[in-house]
């Protein structure tokens, strides 16, 4: 997307749209050429003030709302390993480079694991592992403070 000024909420709603790359009238224009190339390549064209905006209306954002009673378990060592590294933000195409495996049977594996946890975006399941891991990280820390917790 070409943008005329720096506003938060605008680079918000262009990704929250699909957009794949920001750039700006103001920006050096050999770097167009780059953003362009970057998107073509299924990255993500975004200085670190956009990523910021980002990760904040993410973490503002309430977790997908999942069916976990359904799903608590039912993801394969494989799909958690491919949702993992979506989150970790890899594209198709790294994740497929990254496990030995085709670009089709990555696309496979994550039609699966939206159908599994009844989500239907990158951003979804982004969620849904960012909350399973502060879930677990609280749960930790409960043992922890269970476990070494004095008494009088």
């Amino acid at each position: 997307m070409l943008a005329l000024r720096k506003k938060p909420d605008l680079v918000i709603e262009v990704f929250r749209k699909g957009a794949r790359g920001v750039f700006y009238r103001t920006a050096v224009f050999a770097d167009l050429r780059k953003c362009i190339q970057r998107v073509e390549q299924g990255k993500i064209w975004a200085n670190n003030n956009e990523l910021e905006y980002i990760v904040g209306a993410l973490m503002q954002a309430p977790a997908p709302n999942v069916n976990r009673t359904k799903t608590t378990h039912s993801l394969s060592k494989r799909e958690e390993e491919i949702a993992r590294l979506v989150a970790a933000g890899l594209s198709n195409g790294e994740i497929s480079a990254r496990l030995g495996l085709s670009k089709h049977t990555v696309k496979n594996y994550l039609f699966r694991i939206f159908e599994k946890l009844g989500l239907s975006t990158r951003i979804e399941l982004v969620l849904y592992i960012l909350s399973r891991r502060q879930k677990r990280n609280n749960d930790k820390e409960t043992i922890v403070e269970t476990k070494y917790r004095r008494t009088a």
